[in-house]
């Protein structure tokens, strides 16, 4: 453990910083992104890619193009001049995250959802000042639809939960957070990085804090930052808590 850095990435809150790059890019972008006094001393990164990669037991579609691109890609060398102006290599290795590092000859099945309907919603009436002939409109139509939970022709049955779908990840932002506190407190990290802007994952990174570890926050969005709202409760913990982004 003292001679690598984990560092677990919220795949898909990388958004849009993914589009029209190669994943091989994006995770050595990442891993270029973590300050260099972060992984002074260290020979490996290890990245842990968290997602809903299993649909029942079977990789989704995403997963096995993903898989085979990191087996093609991965691991690999990186190449960074450290504090003393020297040349240091280091072994880059990428994963899924399909178990947990707590237990780990255990896949989590169905971190993959697809089809679900879609709840709690609401029209927000403020957005009709923006349309153009609000009394014509045909997306009225709609409003009625969602706000009433139901088709304005009478004999139908149709509800916006029928019609209204998405696909969920389920499991994925607890298992990044378990991981975190598996490395800190079971396995001995005094260093871990996380790369997500999903404010979920932030009492996380408060308990590596408080254990004594540092952590490397990387913001998924270029110049991201977290919240005041959420580093009012770093205090004392603020010197172990190094932010950057993509």
């Amino acid at each position: 453990m003292s001679d690598r850095l984990y560092v677990l990435v919220d795949y898909d809150n990388l958004g849009d910083f993914r589009a029209g790059k190669s994943s091989e890019a994006v995770l050595r972008h990442i891993e270029a992104r973590i300050p260099e006094q972060f992984v002074d001393g260290l020979s490996r990164v290890e990245m842990r890619l968290y997602g809903g990669w299993l649909n029942g037991r079977s990789l989704t579609r995403q997963a096995q193009t993903l898989s085979a691109e990191i087996q093609a890609s991965f691991p690999a060398t990186t190449q960074r001049v450290d504090k003393q102006g020297q040349l240091t290599t280091r072994i880059l290795s990428v994963a899924f995250a399909r178990s947990g590092l707590f237990l780990p000859s255990e896949d989590l099945l169905d971190t993959f959802m697809p089809g679900r309907s879609i709840g709690g919603m609401r029209i927000d009436q403020g957005a009709w000042r923006h349309c153009a002939a609000p009394a014509t409109c045909p997306l009225s139509i709609v409003e009625r639809f969602v706000r009433d939970q139901q088709c304005h022709v009478g004999s139908c049955g149709v509800t916006p939960k029928d019609l209204l779908k998405r696909n969920e990840q389920k499991q994925v932002d607890t298992l990044l957070v378990a991981d975190m506190a598996e490395l800190v407190l079971r396995q001995g990290a005094t260093r871990i990085a996380i790369v997500s802007s999903d404010a979920d994952m932030w009492p996380g990174v408060l308990l590596c804090l408080t254990a004594g570890a540092s952590v490397c926050h990387v913001h998924t969005t270029p110049g991201g930052t977290t919240k005041p709202t959420l580093t009012v409760n770093l205090s004392r913990l603020r010197p172990a808590y190094l932010e950057t982004s993509v």
